[in-house]
């Protein structure tokens, strides 16, 4: 049942002059205070009949199809997920031995520079042994001639 809302009048400032006022007309629309009735007898909450029925019948053989169908989907989706996990863990696996083989030449390159200061002191020590004994040779010589 639909009801008429009367027409309201109102004072509303002019924006192209300030400080004047006009009358306009409020069509259509309720009174502040008044409640509709359709409203009322609803509970408050309008009801629209036609939003509630269904444009075509409810369809087991569709509703079926929809189910499949993201049966298929999840099951993609479940395949997708493994082998995401999979690869995951072999790039992690890839991580590892990638972090081993850096700690592996961190190892060689310090214990080749321990070798090769070990190898340029031991040098160092020959050619200090090597000129004191050419000194001792030579003094052996100057002694031989004199003595």
């Amino acid at each position: 049942m639909a009801t008429e809302t009367p027409a309201v009048s109102m004072v509303v400032p002019d924006e192209g002059t300030p400080g004047e006022t006009h009358l306009a007309k409020n069509d259509g629309a309720p009174d502040p205070g008044e409640e509709l009735l359709s409203n009322a007898s609803s509970g408050g909450d309008p009801v629209d009949d036609a939003a509630c029925t269904s444009a075509s019948p409810f369809s087991y053989a569709e509703l079926e199809r929809e189910a499949e169908a993201d049966s298929t989907r999840l099951d993609h989706y479940h395949a997708f997920s493994k082998d995401l996990v999979s690869g995951l863990r072999g790039m992690a696996q890839q991580h590892d031995l990638f972090t081993d083989l850096l700690r592996t030449t961190d190892y060689m390159k310090a214990f080749a520079s321990q070798r090769k200061n070990s190898e340029d002191q031991l040098r160092l020590r020959l050619e200090e042994a090597e000129a004191s004994l050419s000194t001792a040779r030579g003094r052996m010589r100057l002694s031989g001639i004199f003595s």
